[in-house]
C-alpha cells in the first residue's frame, strides 16, 4: 500500500477546511495563520500516526515473478527475437569461420 502520501493529503484537508471556515467567521489574520499553522502541523503529525499504523498492518506488496521466470532460475533466459547482442554476433562469425 503506498502511504507515502498520507501525512501531507490529511494536513492539506485540515487547512482547507479551517482556511473556509476562517473566511466564513470573518477571523483576524493574525488569529487565521496562527490556527491555519496549529491545525497543519497538529494534523500531519496525526497523518504520520495513520501512516505508521497503515504500514504495520498492511505489509508492502510483493511483486511475484511469472513463472516463466521461475522456471528459468539459474538457466539463462532467452533473448527476444530481432535483439541484437555483441555475443550473438560473435557466434555467428565463429560458426562461418568453422564452415568455411
Amino acid at each position: 500500500m503506498k502511504t507515502k502520501h498520507i501525512p501531507a493529503l490529511i494536513a492539506l484537508a485540515a487547512g482547507l477546511i479551517t482556511c473556509i471556515i476562517s473566511f466564513l467567521d470573518q477571523v483576524s489574520v493574525e488569529k487565521f495563520a496562527r490556527n491555519l499553522c496549529l491545525v497543519i502541523v497538529l494534523f500531519y503529525i496525526f497523518g504520520c500516526v495513520i501512516k505508521l499504523i497503515l504500514d504495520k498492518n498492511f505489509p508492502p506488496e510483493v511483486a511475484e515473478a511469472p513463472e516463466e521466470e521461475a522456471a528459468l532460475e539459474g538457466e539463462e533466459q532467452e533473448e527476444t527475437p530481432g535483439e541484437y547482442t555483441e555475443e550473438k554476433e560473435e557466434e555467428k562469425r565463429e560458426e562461418e569461420k568453422e564452415e568455411a
